[in-house]
């Protein structure tokens, strides 16, 4: 599931996403570059959130959806090849900061989305400790 919406490249400027989305220097963006930039950006936001939350999540909060588009944008400014002047690298940085203490349990993304694994179960009868005849079971 994707979690970068096209909205995002409003945040670029147009020459940046052009040079990152076209390998072959036609001046279009090729087919399925940004797709394919989209899935990357959500997956490293999964990547922390996998093992503490049920994927795909049943709602996206907002600090998943900002996660994934500061992830975008690095990666489009990595693909331009401003990898050492990418404007976006402290704040991803920061939001993988962010995202690893969600997946310590640190943080929180919300007590209404799934924990990994399924809901919680309740054992409603007695523990067998004790064998039939009295004597304690080890």
């Amino acid at each position: 599931m994707s979690y970068l919406q096209d909205e995002i490249t409003s945040r670029l400027p147009k020459h940046i996403l052009l040079k990152a989305l076209d390998d072959n220097g036609d001046g279009v963006e090729d087919d399925g570059l940004w797709a394919a930039v989209a899935e990357a950006a959500s997956g490293a936001v999964d990547a922390y959130l996998e093992g503490r939350y049920a994927l795909p999540l049943s709602r996206v909060p907002a600090l998943v959806r900002e996660a994934a588009e500061v992830f975008g944008c690095e990666m489009i400014y990595d693909r331009a090849g401003q990898v050492k002047e990418n404007p976006w690298r402290d704040r991803a940085n920061g939001m993988r900061a962010t995202l690893q203490k969600v997946s310590e349990g640190a943080m929180s993304l919300g007590d209404d989305l799934e924990p990994a694994g399924g809901p919680g179960g309740l054992v409603s009868e007695p523990a067998k400790t004790h064998r039939t005849n009295g004597g304690l079971m080890v």
